[in-house]
């Protein structure tokens, strides 16, 4: 008896922390918002996958052997990225960086690997006798590119299911379902994109398109939940440089991945 005593003088002891959901006074709004996104930036996630998958084609000179390693490649690090997603204490202001990262990475992914591949091929390997007839930079580099890219795309839809539970307390917990479905909605849908269209055009244009709905996504999410989200200068400037390297990429971007072309393997 004495026992039961205790424990219950315990009980009443222990402070109960509070939960840090807050249930939002607009649900549909924020359903229309979250589930409306997701689609968004999964679709720009396939376009993403395609591009790297169709530009290390062109260096292999074996597209379906590329398109396969990138694509297993980009679901490997996937995992990682939803594992560590874990990690994100404000799951808004990591939605906010996590998305800057894609757009800057996504539009700039192209370019980037031919300016590497360029000036290790023209300026660094010639003069390394060791490396000659070793394999080349231009195998690894798209790789790891994808290899980024699919660690922060699959940090994306864990932290929407989170954000969504925060506003939606146990029942956006059991909707997870939901935004699982909207993800693979916006997946068919750049699939179809890039076949009706994103596939016939240069791939630094088609990973451009991608990032300016990206960023289109980021500003919805952003004007919804800025009140959610801890804005602060370094915020702020990586929105602005996130705008500045797409808007650079968008005008210039096939020139340079012109001017710094890759030869097809043999």
């Amino acid at each position: 008896m004495s026992s039961v005593v205790e424990f219950n003088q315990h009980a009443r002891s222990v402070v109960i922390a509070p939960t840090s959901t807050t249930r939002s006074s607009w649900p549909i709004i924020d359903d229309i918002v979250l589930l409306g996104v997701m689609p968004l930036i999964a679709g720009c996630g396939l376009v993403y996958e395609y591009a790297l998958s169709h530009y290390a084609g062109v260096i292999l000179g074996n597209t379906e052997t590329a398109i396969f390693i990138m694509i297993g490649i980009m679901i490997m690090s996937a995992g990682f990225g939803s594992l560590m997603s874990q990690r994100i204490v404000n799951a808004f202001t990591g939605m906010v960086w996590l998305e800057i990262s894609i757009i800057i990475l996504g539009s700039s992914a192209v370019p980037a690997i031919a300016g590497t591949v360029y000036f290790s091929n023209h300026y660094v390997l010639p003069h390394l006798p060791v490396m000659q007839g070793s394999v080349g930079i231009d195998i690894i580099v798209p790789y790891i590119f994808g290899f980024i890219m699919g660690f922060l795309m699959g940090m994306e839809m864990p932290l929407v299911a989170r954000i969504r539970e925060h506003i939606r307390g146990a029942e956006g917990a059991r909707g997870t379902a939901i935004v699982y479905a909207s993800d693979c909605i916006g997946i068919a849908a750049g699939t179809f994109a890039w076949a009706a269209y994103l596939g016939d055009i240069d791939v630094t244009a088609a990973a451009s398109m991608a990032a300016s709905v990206n960023a289109l996504a980021l500003s919805i999410f952003i004007l919804r939940y800025r009140a959610q989200i801890n804005f602060n200068r370094r915020i702020i400037a990586a929105v602005m440089v996130a705008f500045l390297v797409l808007g650079s990429i968008s005008t210039h971007g096939v020139q340079w991945s012109e001017a710094t072309s890759i030869e097809k393997r043999g």
